[in-house]
């Protein structure tokens, strides 16, 4: 009720406030607006010295529906969508050459595609041994990920095990021809002289 009374909070024009209650850990204004709909709005104050208040989530009936709906940010938070924006983040900073933005931003996720992007950010950084880490990780979950057999190679070779790389080359190219990376497949694979 502060909150509205200090003008920290909109709400539409006209609407009477109910009552305030608590919710989930946050303040709970129970609203009424002029076409008879009830609204609650869950309010949770950023930090005692800050006069303002953040909205966490919204309820709402209608007057003619007997169900209510909630949408609450943390709904969103749970759902995972903050891994996908980071997968989606990381993907991005790599195809534009920021290796440490895309490794820090794919570091810890659980994805094999992830797992291979975050392979790749490490190998352009030097990081050849927690590369590999990557990419047998994502291999393990998803053993046809081009990506992560492409990358494996490349720090095969990278650490001197030519044997192993060739055959990781020879297994991309058995499985995908026509893969992105084939043709600097092949190519490593006439330096290694296979």
């Amino acid at each position: 009720m502060a909150a509205i009374l200090l003008g920290d909070v909109f709400f539409p024009e006209g609407c009477q406030a109910l009552d305030v209650g608590w919710d989930r850990g946050a303040d709970v204004l129970h609203l009424l607006t002029p076409d008879s709909v009830q609204l609650w709005v869950s309010l949770r104050r950023p930090a005692p010295a800050v006069a303002g208040w953040d909205v966490v989530a919204v309820a709402c009936q209608l007057a003619f529906a007997g169900a209510r709906w909630r949408a609450s940010y943390q709904d969103l938070l749970d759902s995972g969508w903050q891994h996908d924006a980071k997968q989606d983040l990381g993907a991005t900073a790599l195809r534009l050459g920021d290796l440490a933005k895309a490794a820090a931003s794919l570091d810890g996720l659980p994805a094999p595609q992830a797992r291979a992007n975050h392979g790749f950010a490490l190998l352009g950084l030097g990081q050849v041994a927690a590369a590999l880490t990557d990419f047998d990780a994502a291999l393990a979950e998803l053993p046809t990920n081009d990506e992560a057999c492409f990358g494996c190679a490349l720090v095969l070779e990278a650490l001197g095990r030519r044997t192993d790389a060739a055959a990781a080359f020879k297994e991309l190219l058995a499985r995908s021809p026509e893969h992105i990376s084939a043709r600097v497949a092949r190519e490593h694979l006439r330096r290694l002289g296979e």
